[in-house]
């Protein structure tokens, strides 16, 4: 089945962008998320199941094809206030089945109850845990969609600061990368279906709460890029936070990093959870495999059918 992409982003407008607004309470926002996530279309081939990892709640995705010992960690979007390994699942799915490989999606601690860093916390203890069962880190990608693209690049920068060994790759599928309040109000006007810039600043405030949204590890595109694994971050043309991607790449390349952009032409926010129904959010998720592997030379992302990992 194929949907217009017309209605796919009306229905962003009426059904979510309407709901993720200040004064909609937290809770309400919350439940919609996940009912929201439920209606889009999975795939049917990759199978879903529930487990901890590293101490915290996980969906554990598995394709069709018996995977090698390539891993992805994928931080999931919603704001660092809502959203959930359910809301994702889909994308999870597609990431997994393209990639032939097995993907955790965690289910970190949310603000306000828990602002920074305390998804960021979550986000590293998932991590250490993929190398506890055996892993190696060339062979794990950590990914993640929205605020979980900002997650994923804040905790590469937290892993590198504490010494630990880096991920092969860092993917960000259009990542919110800078919180601080003046940059929500100067962004580009664009029919942004999915964001708004109230709604940003209410998620930026929650998350940081008693802390400087300039810190870097909240605003991971003010941190110092140095020394990272290579980087891929996808987005799409009509997005509120195109310039953090533009700002990134430009940024790495001053530091001289390993970095791919790619913004697809008159694509919405995180366009690649639609895969099912999308002509081209299914390509999109193609091209994201095949960017993955070429960032990796041979020795690092082992191809399908090497050994199963047990465990």
């Amino acid at each position: 089945m194929t949907l217009p992409p017309q209605l796919m982003t009306a229905a962003l407008r009426v059904l979510l962008k309407s709901i993720m607004q200040p004064w909609v309470p937290l809770p309400l926002q919350r439940i919609w998320m996940c009912a929201w996530g439920a209606l889009i279309p999975r795939s049917s081939d990759v199978r879903w199941a529930r487990t901890r990892l590293g101490g915290v709640d996980a969906l554990r995705t598995t394709p069709p094809r018996a995977p090698g010992d390539v891993i992805v960690l994928h931080l999931h979007g919603g704001g660092y206030t809502t959203g959930s390994p359910l809301f994702q699942s889909a994308l999870g799915g597609h990431i997994s089945e393209a990639l032939s490989a097995p993907l955790y999606m965690i289910r970190y601690r949310l603000a306000p109850k828990n602002p920074y860093p305390a998804a960021l916390q979550d986000a590293v203890s998932a991590y250490t845990a993929c190398l506890e069962l055996g892993y190696e880190s060339q062979n794990i990608v950590l990914s993640g969609d929205s605020s979980g693209g900002g997650l994923a690049l804040a905790a590469a920068l937290r892993l590198r600061d504490s010494g630990f060994p880096l991920p092969g790759v860092v993917v960000m599928l259009s990542p919110w990368l800078d919180l601080c309040p003046r940059t929500q109000r100067i962004r580009r006007t664009c029919r942004d279906p999915a964001l708004s810039k109230r709604s940003l600043i209410s998620a930026a405030a929650a998350y940081s709460g008693a802390i400087d949204q300039s810190h870097p590890e909240i605003s991971p595109l003010l941190a110092d890029l140095s020394g990272l694994p290579p980087m891929i971050l996808h987005g799409g043309s009509n997005e509120l936070l195109r310039d953090d991607f533009e700002r990134l790449a430009e940024k790495s390349a001053r530091h001289g990093l390993d970095f791919k952009l790619r913004i697809f032409p008159r694509q919405w926010h995180v366009f690649h959870m639609f895969a099912s129904v999308h002509p081209e959010a299914a390509d999109a998720v193609a091209v994201l495999a095949e960017d993955i592997r070429a960032a990796s030379d041979a020795s690092s992302l082992r191809p399908p059918g090497a050994p199963v990992r047990s465990g």
